[in-house]
């Protein structure tokens, strides 16, 4: 496992999720990114936690973004503490992904189909007959369309419609998504054919990868197909109510700086005055933050990574009380990637 690759794999979901306007914020430590289109958690996390989780921070950020839950993903990017300590603070674990690589070979694809625009009818009714009542859909049908349709996605058909996969390319990976098989034509190894294939629609040795339940048929399929386990990522969740929120951050600009306050000048002594100033948040802190990656920057000189989404700042909060939440875990009767 590289390191970099997960950052790749991590910048490239980030791009994913924040296709129709998502929200990325930034915590004391990792980042939340949200999705104005999509309540599904899978687009809806924090991630890169490599210090203490600044829960009221992420609270706040899910909160804004009208979620009612908080989701982190605790992955070979999060401090080796994360998972006890989101346990600690009342997260549930939900699913757990297994992130799965190959290379393209840039060999073509025999049996698979390229999908455009005025197919997305088609394709959405292909990804329900896979899924079923699993996923629900109602509400996400325009967060499935910005995807099918960015200029980034390469949506793919089997030639008798029984199976569908689009191909996100964002940065130096492409990302395997949105891959559903008529639950009619499962267990036929049409899974596994389709993943075969897929290599030939990337450029040779570009990374292909994709993120599927852990033990799930999907995650069969790609072990079948020979893709490679990379690496493993947990989804913990906390719920969120009135009576657990965190308190709203303090906005209020920092105190005026008048000539009693001035270096050099005696300090005052009236009762007023002696009075602390408001606590400083992380918007007030001298400095700033710079957010956005350098053109070029790599991790470790191989995955360079930029944003496509625009970044704010969340500041530190006092703790609070949380509460559990229990969100409906993917099945492993499906083919199962990221939704």
């Amino acid at each position: 496992m590289s390191l970099g690759f997960v950052h790749a794999c991590e910048q490239n979901h980030l791009n994913l999720s924040t296709i129709g306007g998502g929200r990325v914020v930034q915590l004391e430590s990792g980042k939340v990114v949200t999705s104005p289109l999509d309540p599904f958690p899978a687009y809806n996390y924090a991630f890169g936690v490599r210090r203490r989780l600044d829960l009221g921070g992420a609270a706040r950020a899910f909160r804004t973004a009208g979620r009612d839950y908080v989701h982190v993903l605790v992955s070979p990017s999060s401090h080796a503490g994360l998972r006890q300590e989101v346990e600690r603070l009342g997260f549930r674990l939900e699913w757990e992904d297994a992130v799965r690589r190959t290379t393209g070979t840039g060999a073509g694809t025999p049996g698979l189909l390229p999908l455009g625009p005025g197919d997305f009818g088609a394709f959405l009714g292909t990804w329900k007959a896979a899924w079923g009542e699993q996923h629900e859909t109602e509400g996400r049908e325009e967060a499935f369309r910005r995807r099918f349709t960015d200029g980034r996605s390469r949506p793919w058909r089997t030639a008798d419609g029984a199976g569908v996969l689009v191909l996100f390319d964002s940065g130096p990976t492409t990302q395997l998504m949105h891959f559903g098989v008529t639950a009619s034509a499962q267990g036929r190894g049409l899974g596994r054919r389709m993943l075969e294939l897929a290599r030939g629609a990337v450029t040779a040795s570009r990374p292909l990868w994709l993120s599927t339940e852990t033990g799930g048929q999907g995650d069969r399929a790609a072990a079948a197909a020979g893709w490679e386990l990379d690496h493993m990522a947990e989804n913990w969740s906390l719920d969120l109510d009135d009576r657990n929120s965190p308190p709203p951050e303090d906005r209020s600009p920092p105190p005026r700086e008048t000539a009693a306050h001035l270096p050099g000048r005696p300090q005052p002594t009236s009762p007023e005055d002696r009075s602390p100033p408001p606590p400083r948040t992380a918007t007030h802190l001298p400095g700033t933050w710079d957010l956005t990656p350098e053109p070029g920057r790599s991790d470790e000189g191989t995955f360079p990574c930029s944003l496509d989404a625009s970044i704010t700042s969340a500041s530190p909060s006092p703790t609070w009380t949380p509460r559990v939440r229990s969100m409906s875990a993917p099945s492993g009767s499906r083919w199962h990637t990221r939704r």
